[in-house]
């Protein structure tokens, strides 16, 4: 090779290795988590994600402000999906969330999409969300959230019979009883004499299936429960149990009576 070729591929190395290419500043959506669990975005500090177990891919996380001021309790749940194609159940994993000031609590679900670890595909979808802003859970982000997630608001406590409401267990009662008083349902939540008895989401799969999300007043999943347009039963999976059943469907008052089974049978 002559000495002036080799001269002219060696220079450009050489000036490269004196100056490196710098990297790309982050972005002001850029997230990242440390091993710590001190979550930035865009390089600026916000809030913290600490793992609350050493189980590999098995963690609960809990969010809190740089004061270390607990926001939220991420925990991890096993819940079932109804999958149209198999007319089946699914078993998934997702995140059960619940705001730490007001109990707010919703599913987080789908989250590995985001990033390639779970801390950090969290963190993105709570960044996303702006639930947290300045230290704090934003109510107004807050309450979007949680409705878009298959969650609830804890009602005001004059909607309740009592203001420990929330944190009773359902209504007691022996084998023989027929529970066949006012059953009520407002704004997702099961009310059965004038008390709170579990809460409940509604959506629509496609055009013919609906499905049902039965949840106990201590905000545990009870049921998940489906039903065919023109069927004249519910099909429930009852996540306690693992128990896969037919609920007769009452065409004048479907969910209401759908709700009365699961209490008739202690689920509620």
């Amino acid at each position: 090779m002559k000495p002036l070729l080799l001269i002219y591929l060696i220079l450009p190395l050489s000036l490269l290795a004196q100056h490196p290419v710098a990297k790309a500043p982050a972005t002001k959506n850029t997230v990242n988590v440390t091993k710590d669990g001190l979550v930035t975005v865009g390089g600026k500090v916000a809030f913290y994600m600490i793992t609350k177990s050493v189980v590999p891919w098995e963690s609960d996380y809990v969010v809190e402000n740089l004061q270390h001021q607990q926001l939220a309790y991420l925990k991890l749940s096993k819940g079932y999906r109804y999958t149209s194609n198999s007319n089946s159940h699914q078993e998934v994993q997702y995140y059960a969330m619940a705001f730490s000031k007001d109990g707010a609590h919703c599913e987080i679900r789908d989250y590995m999409k985001k990033a390639p670890t779970i801390k950090k595909a969290l963190a993105i979808v709570l960044v996303n969300a702006k639930v947290i802003q300045n230290g704090k859970v934003d109510a107004v982000e807050e309450k979007k959230f949680v409705e878009a997630n298959y969650g609830f608001m804890t009602p005001a406590k004059e909607d309740t019979s009592s203001a420990d409401a929330m944190n009773n267990s359902a209504v007691p009662h022996a084998d023989g009883d027929s529970l066949n008083g006012e059953m009520v349902l407002r704004d997702g939540f099961i009310y059965y004499e004038q008390q709170i008895i579990g809460t409940y989401t509604e959506k629509a799969i496609d055009a013919d299936f609906k499905l049902v999300q039965v949840f106990s007043v201590n905000r545990n999943k009870v049921a998940e429960v489906t039903h065919e347009s023109g069927a004249t039963v519910w099909r429930a999976v009852t996540v306690v149990d693992q128990q896969r059943v037919q609920v007769p469907y009452n065409q004048q008052e479907p969910l209401k009576e759908l709700f009365r089974y699961l209490l008739r049978k202690r689920y509620l």
